[in-house]
């Protein structure tokens, strides 16, 4: 009796170490609260979804730093993490279990795009070049080369009622366009800037805003770009870029977060105000920000240590510590069902800005 008594012991304790079960907010081991959390009910509790589907079982992706989570337009279960490590994870079932991406190997990447009308088209940025995979990832076809070898690709979007339109954007501010999904590129413009997001308007495709790291966001209606930074002009380290982030159920609406913090649009950039929060302006490194696909009242965003979530779009704030000793690189909220929200974890220290690489 007493040995399958510590058998019995020994096969929860086994669960505990890989990642499976409830995480508390207080509790956290710095070599296995890595990977990718999960909860079901809009923050209030979180599990850890660190599964590695192998041949055998046991293995786990609890240890890597993951700084980007990109959602299948098509499938809200379909999720891709990119680990800062190197490589990409994916996962069909809505993180119950992870593989990974054979064909990319240990490369870095640093953006990831799933074809709005194909999910098994995906197009990968790393280092000077972007690639295409037409079948589910299994192979890849680089279709864009810079020849300047230090031009990295830093970020990627497609427009979502014209599939074939790609923009990719590069840590020396080119923006570049394909209108054949990916065949031929042009460039359209440079910001002298790291590019680090590239948003299409989801009331408008036409309309694009490009965000860099220095040079503030920039806007384009399907004409010239116009620069955006004006109505922040008087909130300091509003430069500082970290993200921008559609409040999608708002037409015009935005929050953009600096090192400042926290300022929200409701004209499309014309005018900005201040999201109050429990800090003081320009004290804390805010990592990620989240604003739900149904209400846009409802934000969330992460420090190194604490989540913020408001239900009253930003007037009030509930706060709690994160599930373990890593800042929440990426939140992702679930377009279909928006009580499930996903966090990336990865230590801060290993996150070069908000953006994660």
């Amino acid at each position: 009796m007493k040995t399958k008594i510590i058998i019995v012991f020994l096969f929860f304790s086994a669960l505990v170490f890989l990642g499976v079960g409830c995480v508390n907010f207080n509790v956290g081991t710095s070599n296995i609260d890595g990977g990718v959390f999960r909860s079901v009910d809009r923050a209030a509790n979180w599990v850890q979804k660190a599964s590695l589907a192998s041949v055998g079982g046991g293995k786990t992706i609890a240890n890597l730093n993951i700084k980007l989570l990109v959602q299948d337009p098509s499938d809200s279960e379909a999720i891709y993490a990119l680990a800062a490590e190197g490589g990409a994870y994916y996962t069909y079932d809505g993180g119950e279990s992870w593989h990974r991406l054979e064909a990319l190997g240990a490369t870095a990447i640093n953006a990831f795009l799933v074809d709005n009308r194909n999910k098994c088209v995906f197009f990968a940025g790393y280092g000077n070049r972007v690639a295409k995979s037409i079948d589910c990832g299994r192979t890849w076809q680089a279709v864009y080369l810079d020849s300047r070898p230090q031009q990295l690709v830093t970020a990627l979007a497609q427009n979502p009622s014209n599939g074939n339109m790609i923009y990719l954007g590069t840590s020396g501010g080119d923006l570049i366009k394909s209108v054949d999904s990916g065949a031929s590129w042009a460039p359209v413009n440079v910001f002298s800037s790291r590019i680090a997001r590239i948003i299409f308007d989801p009331w408008s495709s036409g309309t694009v805003y490009v965000c860099t790291t220095s040079r503030g966001v920039w806007k384009s209606e399907g004409g010239d770009w116009q620069d955006i930074n004006k109505g922040m002009s008087q909130f300091p380290e509003n430069l500082k870029f970290v993200d921008l982030v559609s409040s999608r159920s708002e037409q015009g609406a935005y929050i953009h977060v600096s090192r400042y913090g926290l300022l929200k649009t409701t004209d499309g950039g014309k005018t900005w105000q201040k999201i109050n929060l429990l800090t003081p302006p320009g004290t804390t490194n805010i990592y990620s920000l989240a604003i739900d696909p149904k209400n846009g009242k409802i934000i969330y965003y992460s420090t190194a240590s604490t989540f913020y979530k408001s239900t009253d779009g930003g007037n009030k704030w509930i706060t709690k510590k994160l599930p373990g000793s890593r800042a929440a690189a990426s939140l992702l909220v679930d377009e279909q069902n928006p009580a499930t929200i996903y966090m990336a974890a990865m230590r801060a220290q290993e996150q070069k800005s908000g953006l994660g690489f």
